[in-house]
């Protein structure tokens, strides 16, 4: 009776990894665009990876299912920090742990170099998309122009002064690997900064920054909106350079900015 039910076991548990079986992409690259977002973590290939690890011995199989579920937990609570960090870069927050117990958890994640290519940077990616938004809502609940300029001016503060280091420090580990260099953290944050949030916003403020319009002359203090104009001048220039494609749409605003500028700086000289 108890060989009959060893028997069967072993039966499922071949059944289950065996049903295993996602797409995997030929190839992972941030470049062409912003990956598609992930609603959970996916870690099936990972799982199907380690049960072909402990297959090959006969001994193993009783523990075999335990082994894969203890290897996904694992993979599933260090996602799970490592996600809640980036959460709370965007939120302005102080990290709960050190740098260094966050690479620590990033070495965990990046020593299987398929792991790398199939799930680290799409899982990156879906937190980067959570935080983008975050920032978008909060430049989106501006209604005033002066508003909606200073808003745009603190956010790209935060993400260049504060979230972009801080995303550079914590994913120190992947030049460690060669399978993992053409992996750019800086490069996609910025990617998705601009597909996500900026771009969006670009027509009201191509609205709002008008050289000739003395509106601001009285709403803002002169110096201020100076000011402003060139944090968001030199937003939209780190967003044209560091990136490899090019928007027309950016294009077409630093133009703008530039004349405003200008133009503003030789009316207040000979006023």
């Amino acid at each position: 009776m108890s060989s009959l039910k060893l028997s069967t076991k072993k039966k499922y548990t071949k059944e289950k990894i065996s049903s295993v079986n996602l797409p995997i992409s030929s190839s992972m690259s941030i470049t062409p665009g912003i990956p598609t977002s992930l609603s959970s973590i996916n870690l099936n290939n990972v799982t199907r990876r380690i049960s072909q690890k402990f297959s090959s011995s006969p001994s193993s199989n009783f523990f075999k299912t335990s082994e894969i579920i203890n290897n996904e937990m694992s993979y599933a609570r260090v996602w799970k920090s490592v996600q809640a960090a980036i959460r709370i870069l965007f939120e302005d927050k102080q990290l709960k742990y050190s740098i260094e117990e966050i690479n620590d958890e990033v070495k965990h994640l990046i020593q299987d170099p398929n792991f790398v290519e199939e799930v680290f940077v799409r899982n990156v990616s879906d937190s980067l998309i959570t935080g983008m938004n975050t920032i978008s809502n909060r430049i989106n609940s501006m209604e005033k122009s002066d508003d909606v300029m200073a808003c745009v001016v603190d956010q790209w503060i935060l993400l260049y002064s504060r979230i972009i280091p801080y995303l550079r420090a914590m994913f120190v580990p992947l030049k460690q690997y060669p399978y993992s260099e053409n992996i750019d953290i800086i490069e996609l944050t910025l990617r998705m900064y601009r597909d996500i949030t900026i771009i969006p916003i670009t027509a009201r403020l191509n609205e709002i920054i008008n050289p000739f319009s003395t509106q601001n002359d009285t709403n803002v203090q002169y110096n201020d909106y100076i000011h402003r104009l060139h944090r968001i001048l030199h937003m939209y220039t780190i967003l044209d350079v560091l990136i490899t494609d090019k928007k027309p749409e950016i294009e077409t605003i630093l133009y703008k900015l530039r004349t405003t500028i200008k133009f503003k700086s030789e009316y207040y000289s000979n006023k």
